[in-house]
């Protein structure tokens, strides 16, 4: 005689003959695998005669039950899954705030969330174009070119491919977050950023040279030689020379841009160790130039 069997995933029921008790059965509705036990075993009479006994308000809303039962066993792994999210999400926005004061901890952020990315929509996929394949082996296919059609099937369909959807989705998290860091972590390490920020640096070290200077500070003259596109040098002398204006180390008027040669003369006060400092600065405040070596030092 069949006995009745109720799916664990979806409560749909399943008449299983005598001899299949015992055994991995599968699921028409929601295609999960599971074994079918003679304790959850019933006769179909037994089932009619408890329908029938049943209140009808009771029996209205057991279909509704067991349509929940899908979503219901979603939730361990939506938290499951939403932890793991976290998690990424929390290591990536520290590296962000942390790239606030480094560049080199903006890179590891925005790598993370690329990777991340990478992660959930090539493993959406695969969960879902893996699980649509076992019943139609193009439509499984047509989810790795196409993933909407995975999304609009796995969302009819409970199981492993909507699970699949989920991780697929939860890509959106890490993209929107790339996305605020770029806007951020462009305009202070990319194009003008980069340059402002060393000649920031630059300027740092001049004022530190600045602190080393006294009256008895002889001066050195220097000449380097610079590489710019061409014109690059053509008016650049009056900037230049407001640029090391503030600077008590720097000899005003000292300045001197060949455009022909290529070369830039300057005189400052303090030790030979720093002749290419404000060579360095201008290059990096102005960007029409990159110093060139050897520098090659005036008679005094």
């Amino acid at each position: 005689m069949p006995q009745l069997i109720h799916c664990p995933e979806c409560g749909k029921s399943l008449r299983i003959p005598d001899e299949r008790i015992d055994s991995i059965v599968k699921c028409p509705g929601c295609e999960r695998k599971f074994r079918a036990t003679e304790e959850a075993a019933s006769s179909p009479e037994a089932d009619d005669s408890d329908t029938d006994s049943e209140d009808p308000k009771t029996r209205r809303r057991r279909p509704l039950k067991n349509k929940s039962a899908g979503s219901e066993s979603l939730q361990p792994f939506l938290r499951r899954w939403l932890v793991v999210c976290g998690i990424v999400l929390a290591v990536a926005l520290l590296f962000g705030i942390g790239g606030l004061f480094s560049e080199p901890l903006a890179i590891i952020a925005s790598v993370i969330c690329v990777v991340a990315i990478l992660g959930f929509s090539l493993g959406g996929m695969l969960w879902m174009a893996i699980d649509l394949g076992r019943d139609n082996l193009l439509l499984g296919a047509g989810v790795l070119f196409m993933p909407p059609i995975g999304l609009v099937t796995a969302y009819q369909k409970p199981g492993p491919a909507r699970r699949g959807a989920i991780v697929y989705l939860s890509l959106l998290a890490p993209l929107t977050l790339l996305g605020l860091m770029l806007l951020v972590f462009y305009p202070m390490y990319v194009g003008a950023g980069r340059q402002s920020g060393h000649a920031a640096k630059w300027k740092d070290l001049m004022h530190q040279l600045d602190a080393k200077v006294t009256p008895t500070t002889p001066e050195v003259a220097v000449t380097v030689r610079v590489a710019s596109n061409p014109g690059g040098l053509d008016g650049l002398e009056p900037r230049c020379e407001a640029l090391l204006l503030p600077f008590k180390s720097y000899v005003p008027g000292s300045l001197k841009i060949d455009a022909a040669a290529r070369q830039i003369s300057y005189k400052y006060r303090g030790s030979e160790n720093f002749n290419t400092m404000i060579a360095f600065y201008l290059s990096s405040a102005t960007g029409a130039f990159t110093p060139q070596m050897p520098v090659v030092p005036d008679a005094k």
